[in-house]
């Protein structure tokens, strides 16, 4: 897939890499418009809840009919909805892990939501995995601090090119990126 292709990247990685069942309870974080989620339905997932900081992009979202329920909420900042406490199976995010988006403790905040055993899964940039380019966000060293805590172990790191086929300029063209597949220990 060509153009912005986190969402079909992190759908198909799931099927492929985890193949959980269909009706598994996923909950899409930063779903926006419901970008992600149309591509887990796509694969045959069932049970997609929604999380994303703006309202406008979530009633966008709610006219497309993927998510059960779906609810405003900036990651980080407010408390996450007490009907995904501890209690998903999968917790995605596609295409937030970068500055202004998601701060790093977003990853404390998805295992919250996951039972002991299941997963989270996010897209990421290699930029934002390296500390010399990464504008502070310390992504990378919040996640070695949750693997060195033993909350979390690294499944598999898938890797891809986003925005394959675009030369839009910074931040629109191709570029390194990987979907980082963890398991809540």
């Amino acid at each position: 897939m060509t153009g912005f292709n986190d969402p079909f990247v992190i759908a198909r990685c799931l099927v492929n890499l985890l193949n959980p069942p269909k009706d598994a309870k996923i909950v899409d974080f930063g779903c926006g418009t419901g970008l992600c989620g149309i591509e887990l339905q796509k694969v045959g997932f069932t049970n997609i809840y929604g999380i994303d900081g703006s309202h406008d992009m979530l009633e966008i979202a709610k006219t497309k009919n993927i998510y059960k329920d779906a609810w405003v909420c900036l990651v980080g900042l407010d408390p996450l909805p007490e009907a995904l406490s501890v209690n998903c199976d999968i917790a995605v995010a596609s295409a937030v892990m970068i500055k202004g988006h998601f701060p790093n403790t977003c990853y404390v905040e998805m295992l919250k939501t996951v039972i002991s055993g299941g997963h989270i899964a996010f897209t990421i940039r290699d930029i934002y995995l390296d500390h010399a380019t990464d504008n502070g966000m310390n992504f990378k060293d919040a996640l070695e601090e949750l693997e060195a805590s033993g909350k979390i172990q690294l499944v598999k790191r898938e890797r891809y090119v986003k925005y394959k086929g675009l030369a839009m300029g910074s931040g629109h063209q191709e570029e390194g990126a990987n979907i980082l597949i963890y398991k809540k220990l």
